[in-house]
Order: structure tokens, then sequence, then C-alpha cells
């Protein structure tokens, strides 16, 4: 079961429709400070995009690693597969599960782009969930409250206003450089 019942209980509630969070700065501050210096060392290791084959020796930490390289595959294999290329590569990161692949596989579907970024980091919340239970108060139930808080971080710089601005910004560039451009 571990032993972080200070840190974990100290923690703010997460869900996938939170809008803020505890901030990251002070999560890892918590954890520096009630951590044993193996546990610091794999919290720190967890990031949202896995790097290539890492094993981490942390069995969460190394679960949420091949789910996700398996998300990417999956992705990858469908665009090379709509292009006609060939998509045996992409073999080499096996389905995690099968909520990754019918996820990916909706995503992939959904003309909106917006709306397969969604569904990707829904599926993705749902296998953290699935990666949290059993764990109460140790250092794997910290590393999905970690990687929760980078999902959320990352859901929540996407948004609608903020696309329209940068879009206006740029449209309003090009169209200065090129007065052709404007109506």
């Amino acid at each position: 079961m571990g032993g972080y019942f200070y840190s974990v209980s100290s923690l703010p509630h997460l869900s996938f429709d939170s809008i803020s969070t505890m901030a990251v700065e002070d999560f890892l501050f918590l954890c520096q400070n009630t951590l044993s210096g193996g546990d610091w060392a794999v919290l720190r290791e967890a990031r949202l995009r896995s790097p290539a084959d890492l094993k981490t020796g942390n069995k969460t930490l190394d679960a949420w690693f091949a789910g996700e390289r398996s998300m990417r595959a999956e992705l990858a294999k469908l665009r090379a597969a709509r292009r006609g290329a060939e998509t045996e590569s992409y073999n080499r990161y096996a389905a995690y599960s099968q909520g990754i692949l019918d996820a990916a596989r909706k995503a992939f579907g959904e003309e909106s782009p917006s709306e397969a970024e969604i569904i990707i980091l829904r599926a993705l919340w749902a296998f953290l969930e699935e990666l949290e239970m059993g764990h109460l108060f140790d250092v794997d139930k910290l590393i999905v409250y970690y990687l929760k808080m980078q999902l959320l971080e990352l859901k929540n710089r996407r948004n609608r206003a903020a696309g329209e601005k940068n879009f206006s910004v740029l449209y309003e560039t090009i169209a200065n450089k090129n007065p052709s451009w404007q109506g």
C-alpha cells in the first residue's frame, strides 16, 4: 500500500473536467519533501510522452509508457494505411489495450481535430484511472496524479478562444504581407 498518507491526502481531487489544479511546482515541492529518494527519482520520470523504450522499473509508470506508445503507434498506423504506406513497422509497439485501440480508431475517424484530441485525452485519462486502481497511498498513486495533472494542463491549454485568437493573428500577419488576400 505504501506510506505516503500525508502527501496523497493533501492533494485536491482531479477530474477530466477540472479547469485548474494545484500548481505543478507545488505538487513537485510536496513530493520532493515527502518521498524517498528512489520514489522521487521515479516520479520525476513521469511524463505524458514516453521516451523511446525507457524502462523505469516501476510497474505503473512502465505500463503508462507502454500504453501511451501503443496509442501513438496505432494512430501512426492508421495514418500510414490511409496514405497506402506500409504499416508493419508500427506493430513494434503492440496494442496495449482494446480501449486504447478503440479510442485511436474513433479519434482517427473524427472530422474535427479538437474533438479527436478530446477523444484521445479522455482515453488516456481512463487508462490512468485503470492504472490507479489498488493504489491508495503509494508512489504509484502520486505518479498517476502527476500524469493526470500534466494531461489536464495539456487539455486546458487547448481552447477555442485561444485557437481563434492565434488564427486571427496569423491571418492578419499573412494578409498584411500579401495585400491581395484582403477582401
